[in-house]
């Protein structure tokens, strides 16, 4: 889990504004050693490569918005790479499990959890496994 792309961020949407969630995410990442990939989708394409090497793909949520274009990308996410633990995370993160079901159902489960669980899961020096989540 520890390769370079094996954990791909994903920010959708932030009215126009820096993704901070994304970015405070990819810093605590790096500091437990991790080397994620971070896709910021309102400015660049998330491209398959990306989606294909990635075993953890962490998708922010902080709005509405965010979450129907989050949901885009977790069915391309699914549909290019089954195998892929997927994880929503900011203040939207908590209404997903019924509308994702369907992605669940068809591979590793989908995961709501906010960004201070990441944050609290690195402390522990544990962050993956918290998701339950294999290596």
């Amino acid at each position: 889990m520890r390769a370079p792309g094996d954990i791909l961020l994903v920010s959708c949407y932030e009215l126009g504004h820096q993704p901070f969630q994304l970015a405070m995410l990819l810093a605590l990442l790096r500091r437990a050693g991790y080397v994620p990939v971070a896709v910021d989708t309102a400015v660049e394409a998330l491209t398959g490569e990306a989606i294909a090497q990635a075993r953890f793909v962490a998708i922010s949520v902080p709005m509405h918005t965010a979450l129907r274009l989050g949901q885009q990308v977790a069915q391309r996410v699914r549909s290019l790479n089954p195998g892929a633990h997927i994880c929503f995370y900011g203040h939207y993160a908590w209404p997903i499990r019924l509308p994702f079901q369907e992605l669940a159902h068809a591979g590793p489960a989908v995961n709501p959890g906010y960004s201070a669980r990441f944050s609290l899961c690195l402390n522990a020096s544990s962050c993956l496994r918290c998701f339950a989540m294999p290596g």
